[in-house]
């Protein structure tokens, strides 16, 4: 009996140490929780056992189906980094911007075709590996993915939410997966190991410097693209991690088993997301003051963990808003709903809309190579569809229509109401740099650009072909061919950068030129260059023939540099806006009737037949560029642009009042007559702002959007993305004119502008003469050669002791564009 009791006893305490062990397995149950990129918490369920949390991933993890080199296997994207996945290492590339300081200070509409980041590569490689490991994707993600290649297009391919490479070290499977922040993966028992001790894993990383441990979990290291952060795995046995101190010298750590990691650090578990330099800031969202609380009716950051710039915005009637621009994002918000959920490769246009109100981001979808891509303009059908115009220097940017080029290319492309179907895509240029810089949609659904090219293969031209010249063209609203195209050029350089539609079916033009010999028509305003470096111009072309013909074409300028950088035609009127560095510029029923500053803003009303309406300065005493222009329905222009005066002229129901801090952007309102200003308001932070676009609706309250360096932009309560990162893209909506009688801040001494009469036979208007010519702080360079970023390749160029690592293969952001639609699951 006794013998019995003892042998039971024996089995009860030996089936209680088996359930034990099993219950205290270190990987039983545990999920490595990101909260807040720095903590994950084991939680106990009712049992007491480590609860099983779940990520829900939001960077898929993609197949290579023969779109890269065969040594890669799968690949990822968190971020601005690109994880690579090969049979024995998992490689990185970091998009990194470079500073901004290092790029040429420009006065053009839209900045030049250079590159703004570069691509650091890494190598994280598995020593003494199984060579031939068995990757396992995970989890589908409800959504499939589509390649293309140029014209060559592969729909429906499945991403996944997770990876295993199975049996990579003997006893030991790597599970990996991205959940939006970094890198979350761990050594496990493998499922097909049974009886097989398991290995101490061995990583060695590659291509770095100035290694240094932050805790046993993290290791830090330097790369040009900043400080890297980088999570290791935990593992049953401990890990063997391998890195480079001097030269090709290399040394070893080993780091513990997880379960003494586990026993020093209590029930927490110390894990680090992928972090850069400077990190991220996630800061509340800023509610405005109770007494302006009417003004800020939309504010909200657009973008990712890159740079972002929105070019233009629109309203549909319904008061859906669309925006359009440039990403080097990996991970934009709402990128899951679109025709391309991936960022393809430097930077990619954005096209995003919102729900009236911006109260949801219904859908945001790349487009782009493997280069640079911007979209600098939008227009909408009346079905809803969004056409937009920009530039590519991507040989495999997704056409239907046209042909890669040398140089860079412009494009129009037809996205459909939804976002998820790209109905054509007309890519356009010769063999050097062409841009479309604005579009106009007619009744009949055809599209009438403008742009910049250098290339000479234009069918028709007035003037001069030489350096960059501006083209107009009217494309079919199939997209499929060029009903008109022509040329407007002088000796020197010509750029359009904005476009519109007359009430008789003609299409007005506005730009800048430097040619003393630009087209003109007899009976104009001004038919004679005015001097500086450069003019504005007005030109009104019939686009009804294949051969169009010029019907008016004028300079607007004066002694300085002079550019009109956006139009309107509404009611028989030209309402322009633009900058002037002229002490001459015509002026007429003024606000201000003199240059207040290095250059000022203008603003404009114009009739061809009859000259200036009115015509006033807008600005302080440095630098203010007027980039964009709206009409309300009762005639009253609004501005939208950016300010790097400390004195630029607002009213007393601003926003704000003073300057923020570095450029801002401001938004300003003209009365009818061009005499009064009604609203004006600096918008920024603490960096540098700027303001791009402005656009009406059904609603008088305009829409802006721009890019902000400002981590304390002023954000309304319903923001759809309140996290600032790098460069972010803003959408902003202001209500104006509550207040009664606005004063502005400054009462500039305004100088005595002659009075323009209005004839039938328009003669150039006698001009003020000044005496002082003004001191130019700044002398803008005018960049007519962009500077091209080769595709990057995996050889790793470190910036000092490492040695440069070559792999077998060649590695870059993809030649292929991906994109994607949601499912209806």
């Amino acid at each position: 009996m006794k013998i019995y009791q003892i042998a039971k006893w024996v089995m009860i305490s030996l089936t209680m140490s088996f359930v034990l062990c099993v219950l205290s397995h270190p990987y039983r149950g545990v999920q490595r929780v990101l909260l807040k990129g720095k903590y994950s918490v084991l939680q106990e369920n009712q049992e007491g056992s480590p609860k099983y949390t779940t990520i829900q991933s939001h960077s898929p993890i993609l197949p290579n189906l023969g779109q890269y080199p065969p040594d890669v296997l799968f690949l990822a994207q968190s971020g601005n980094l690109t994880l690579w996945f090969t049979a024995d290492a998992i490689w990185f590339s970091l998009v990194y911007p470079e500073p901004s300081a290092a790029l040429p200070e420009t006065m053009r509409k839209f900045p030049p075709l250079n590159s703004l980041s570069k691509t650091v590569h890494w190598k994280l490689a598995f020593v003494g590996s199984n060579p031939q490991p068995k990757l396992i994707p995970g989890e589908p993600v409800p959504y499939t993915l589509n390649y293309l290649k140029g014209d060559r297009w592969v729909t429906n391919v499945p991403g996944y939410s997770r990876l295993t490479y199975r049996n990579l070290f003997p006893g030991l499977d790597l599970e990996v997966s991205l959940n939006g922040k970094g890198l979350n993966w761990r050594f496990l028992v493998g499922e097909m190991s049974r009886g097989v001790k398991p290995a101490r894993p061995h990583l060695k990383l590659e291509g770095v410097e100035a290694v240094e441990w932050v805790d046993e979990g993290r290791i830090r290291f330097a790369t040009p693209g900043g400080k890297i952060e980088l999570p290791l795995p935990l593992s049953p046995k401990g890990l063997q991690v391998s890195y480079p101190v001097q030269g090709e010298e290399t040394t070893t750590r080993i780091l513990p088993p997880i379960r003494d990691l586990l026993s020093s650090g209590g029930d927490e578990l110390r894990i680090a997301d992928f972090s850069f330099t400077p990190q991220l800031s996630f800061l509340p969202v800023r509610a405005w003051g109770q007494d302006n609380a009417s003004e800020l009716v939309i504010s909200t950051y657009l973008g990712g963990g890159g740079e972002e710039t929105a070019y233009d915005v629109a309203v549909d009637a319904a008061g859906f808003i669309y925006v359009v621009g440039s990403t080097t994002s990996a991970d934009f918000p709402g990128r899951g709903n679109g025709y391309d959920p991936t960022l393809n490769g430097d930077q990619d246009v954005f096209i995003s809309k919102l729900s009236p109100g911006s109260s949801s981001l219904i859908f945001t979808t790349y487009v782009g190579g493997s280069q640079l891509d911007r979209g600098y303009s939008l227009a909408l059908t009346e079905a809803g569809d969004v056409m937009v115009g920009g530039v590519t220097s991507s040989s495999d940017f997704p056409y239907t229509i046209g042909s890669t080029n040398s140089g860079g290319d412009g494009f129009v492309l037809r996205l459909s109401s939804d976002g998820d179907q790209l109905i054509y895509s007309h890519r356009m240029g010769g063999d050097q740099l062409d841009a479309v810089y604005d579009l106009v949609i007619d009744v009949q659904e055809r599209a009438y650009l403008t742009g910049e090219t250098s290339s000479a293969s234009f069918p028709y031209s007035y003037g001069h072909l030489s350096g960059v010249d501006c083209f107009v063209g009217k494309l079919h609203a199939s997209g499929e061919s060029f009903l008109s195209q022509v040329l407007l050029s002088g000796s020197d350089n010509d750029m359009c950068y904005a476009i519109d539609l007359l009430e008789d079916g003609k299409v007005v033009v506005g730009g800048s030129t430097s040619s003393q010999n630009f087209p003109t028509t007899q009976t104009v305003f001004d038919a004679d260059y005015n001097g500086g470096e450069a003019d504005g111009f007005v030109s009104i072309l019939d686009l009804s023939q294949f051969t169009a013909s010029l019907e008016y074409s004028t300079y607007l300028g004066g002694n300085g540099w002079d550019e009109v950088l956006d139009l309107k035609s509404e009611g028989g009127f030209l309402f322009l806006a633009g900058f002037t560095g002229s002490s001459d510029f015509p002026t007429s029923s003024a606000y201000l009737s003199s240059l207040q500053g290095v250059y000022d803003a203008f603003g404009m009303k114009f009739r061809p037949t009859s000259g200036i309406a009115y015509s006033t300065y807008l600005g302080g005493n440095s630098v203010d560029i007027g980039r964009s222009i709206a009409v309300s329905a009762d005639g009253q222009v609004l501005i939208a642009g950016r300010t790097s005066s400390a004195d630029f002229p607002t009213t007393a129901d601003a926003l704000y009042r003073t300057t923020q801090g570095g450029d801002d952007a401001f938004v300003s309102k003209l009365s009818e007559d061009g005499e009064a200003l009604l609203y004006s308001t600096y918008f920024g932070g603490s960096g540098s702002d700027q303001g791009y676009a402005i656009a009406l609706g059904n609603d008088p309250r305009p829409y802006i959007v721009g890019d902000t360096q400002s981590d304390d932009l002023l954000l309304s309560a319903t923001a759809v993305d309140p996290t600032f990162q790098e460069r972010e893209a803003y959408l902003l909506m202001l209500a104006m004119g509550f207040f009664p009688t606005p004063t502005p801040t400054a009462t500039p001494t305004l100088t005595e502008t002659p009075t323009i009469t209005p004839t039938p036979t328009a003669t150039k208007t006698p001009l003020p003469t000044r005496t002082m010519t003004p001191t130019r702080t700044v002398t803008p360079t005018r960049t007519l050669t962009p500077t091209r970023t080769e595709r990057p390749t995996m050889t790793l160029v470190p910036t000092s002791t490492s040695k440069p690592l070559t792999p077998a293969f060649q590695l870059f952001f993809p030649s292929i564009l991906w994109s994607g639609s949601s499912s209806t699951e």
